[in-house]
């Protein structure tokens, strides 16, 4: 990839935080990885309200992998937030949860992720998702520079309709 993705993560437990850090720099190394560990925070980060309003300290993500079970806000409401927001509604946001059940896949899918991973499934299948996001970003951005801190890739045709539904008829499946 020709420039850095930059990821943000939401994720309150430590210990998957560590690990979701360490598959994605064995995958994508250099790879810009900001934390926050619970639903407002990543309302705060996306909005770029303070404390987050520094976008060479806090920049716009790529990415977003998002918990689903989170304190304060879940990641199901996150996740209805960032899709009623005009400049967010094509931010590419991977989904993860701990849980089996089949109804929470669903769920996430109906809110607006565009693939949801099962962390029982391994950190390094979600490290392969962000790695063909990021190549579907990488190749739309080809022939464009990088959006300015404040410009979301609101005016990036990426194809995240398709994704979505791929990726639920491959949780269907399962």
């Amino acid at each position: 990839m020709c420039s850095t993705t930059i990821i943000l993560l939401v994720e309150d437990d430590p210990q998957d935080t560590l690990l979701a850090d360490f598959a994605l720099q064995k995958i994508l190394p250099g790879v810009a990885l900001s934390v926050v560990s619970d639903g407002i925070q990543a309302v705060k980060y996306l909005s770029g309200e303070l404390p987050y309003a520094d976008r060479e300290k806090y920049p716009f993500p790529d990415v977003v992998l998002l918990d689903l079970q989170l304190p304060l806000m879940d990641g199901f409401d996150v996740l209805r937030w960032i899709r009623r927001q005009p400049d967010l509604k094509l931010l590419p946001v991977i989904a993860m949860t701990g849980s089996m059940r089949k109804e929470d896949t669903i769920l996430a899918f109906k809110a607006g992720a565009n693939h949801c991973v099962l962390k029982s499934q391994g950190f390094r299948l979600l490290a392969e998702k962000v790695v063909e996001v990021a190549g579907e970003i990488q190749s739309v951005n080809h022939f464009e520079q990088r959006p300015s801190p404040q410009s979301t890739l609101i005016d990036k045709p990426l194809n995240s309709e398709s994704s979505r539904t791929a990726t639920f008829s491959e949780a269907q499946d399962h």
